[in-house]
């Protein structure tokens, strides 16, 4: 059996895993959304706070309709703050 570090370890990493994963189905979902809608957008800013922002209040293309839906959505695509907290936890190796 492992020591209780390595498996503490292993643990967090699953986490944070998890975590990733979910970000990137998210992405992923904002960017079906807005394709599904015929929106152009800038693959590389899309995921960014300014850019989302000013393409849901700037962007004609983008039905009433859809509009709360997307902002119920993450508003960036950096990671979660408990991914950030996960990762920073990790002892250095």
């Amino acid at each position: 059996m492992a020591s209780t570090e390595i498996r503490e370890r292993r643990r967090t990493l699953r986490y944070r895993n998890l975590l990733v994963r979910q970000a990137v189905q998210m992405k992923n979902k904002i960017a079906v959304l807005l394709m599904e809608a015929g929106v152009s957008y800038n693959k590389q800013k899309l995921h960014k706070v300014g850019y989302f922002r000013e393409l849901l209040a700037t962007n004609q293309d983008i039905d009433e309709g859809l509009k709360p839906l997307l902002r119920l959505l993450p508003r960036n695509g950096s990671a979660p703050r408990e991914d950030r907290k996960c990762t920073g936890a990790l002892p250095a190796t």
